[in-house]
């Protein structure tokens, strides 16, 4: 048996899920707050950032070499968003639903453009 396996695995502490974790309610308070006076503060900031890092950890996308550079244009786009007032306030969608799903097509954008690029 090497000395892996003998290992216990290590369970998730709080901090490893706090490290990536946003409150969305906080997050839609952010929001809020950008939209009555056009300032991003630093915790909207880091949300947004710690959506794009977190996303860079789902299956489909851990092992790609160039993930940063997805995480990049995830960001971006994002604050695009955020910048163009994109989502809509009182709809009854989260809006960490909404910004993941922007981050998840930044993603897959850049996989398919790297790909692209490889095969030619």
């Amino acid at each position: 048996m090497s000395e892996r396996e003998s290992e216990p695995k290590r369970k998730k502490s709080s901090n490893d899920k706090k490290e990536h974790y946003v409150n969305s309610k906080e997050f839609e308070d952010e929001i809020i707050r950008y939209y009555e006076n056009n300032k991003i503060s630093d915790s909207l900031a880091e949300s947004i950032t710690k959506i794009a890092n977190g996303l860079s950890y789902a299956p489909n996308f851990i092992n790609y070499s160039y993930k940063d550079e997805m995480v990049g244009d995830a960001i971006v786009k994002m604050f695009s968003a955020l910048k163009n007032k994109k989502f809509k306030l009182n709809t009854g969608f989260s809006p960490f639903s909404y910004f993941t799903t922007i981050a998840f097509h930044a993603f897959s954008t850049e996989s398919k453009r790297k790909k692209s690029i490889k095969n030619v």
